[in-house]
């Protein structure tokens, strides 16, 4: 089982304490021992989600993910923990 997350730090400083919090501090247990790095791209996001057994396929609609808790997009994303 695999547990995800996303932080998305406001600076250098805090991308670096975050992944501190990761590997260094074991902070988030097992969810912290595989960390992908990403730039930031700003703007509208869109996912498109593909289901598979193997033979066949199945494709849901497109759908646009809002991330942030407050309006106006700010506050930290949604399913985060805060650090």
């Amino acid at each position: 089982m695999f547990l995800l997350g996303v932080i998305i730090p406001k600076s250098k400083e805090d991308a670096i304490l975050a992944v501190k919090n990761m590997i260094e501090y074991n902070k988030f247990g097992d969810a912290g021992k595989i960390v992908v790095i990403e730039d930031f791209l700003e703007g509208s996001e869109c996912s498109f989600f593909v289901f598979s057994d193997g033979k066949h396929i199945i494709k849901m609609p497109p759908a646009q993910d809002y991330k942030r808790i407050k309006d106006g997009n700010e506050g930290p994303n949604t399913g985060i923990i805060l650090i």
